[in-house]
């Protein structure tokens, strides 16, 4: 009895756990600079459509000073978007609010970007919270985690080999120009 109750309970706090799919490419502008480049889904896991929810920013790892959107006319023309400071306990967030209907289940919508400044030097920009909130009575609806579509591509390193190759090819042009000196004296 007490394992189907658990069940049951776990269900039902699962149900809202995914409420909307936030994807990202992330885009390496040099230095400690990125760029987040979204593409957010209504995946259907929630009855109602999306009309506001927030990505959260770790002060900790973002500078939130830093936190500069970029949007597509499609995006202004639908969505008011907003970074809200953090505050004790609260991360800075990009919140999203709908000027219309909102997103129904299966629709989508990109155009919308994000530069920062990454404090942590020893790791890569990676996934983000989410919240989702009902947009007329501000409950919580869910929450998720952002996904990546791609990662930046690392500058390719020489490979060793070459390192070797310049190094014999300079051992044995040393070796010859020292024989050729020393027939010449």
């Amino acid at each position: 009895m007490f394992r189907s109750f658990l069940l049951a309970v776990l269900f039902a706090v699962s149900a809202h756990t995914h409420a909307l799919l936030i994807e990202y490419n992330l885009t390496d502008l040099g230095g400690s600079q990125y760029q987040y480049d979204y593409t957010v889904t209504n995946d259907g896991s929630i009855a109602s459509n999306i009309s506001l929810f927030s990505i959260n920013f770790d002060i900790a790892l973002y500078d939130e000073a830093s936190l500069t959107p970029i949007l597509s006319s499609d995006v202004i023309t639908n969505w008011d978007l907003q970074v809200l400071a953090s505050s004790l306990f609260i991360p800075a967030a990009l919140d999203f609010f709908a000027l219309g209907s909102g997103l129904d289940v299966g629709e989508s919508f990109s155009g919308v970007s994000i530069e920062f400044t990454w404090l942590d030097a020893a790791s890569l920009p990676n996934n983000q919270s989410f919240d989702v909130f009902d947009a007329n009575t501000f409950d919580f609806l869910g929450s998720g985690m952002t996904s990546v579509i791609s990662q930046p591509n690392p500058v390719p390193a020489p490979l060793t080999i070459s390192f070797m190759l310049v190094g014999v090819i300079w051992i044995i042009t040393k070796r010859l120009s020292s024989k050729s000196e020393s027939k010449g004296k």
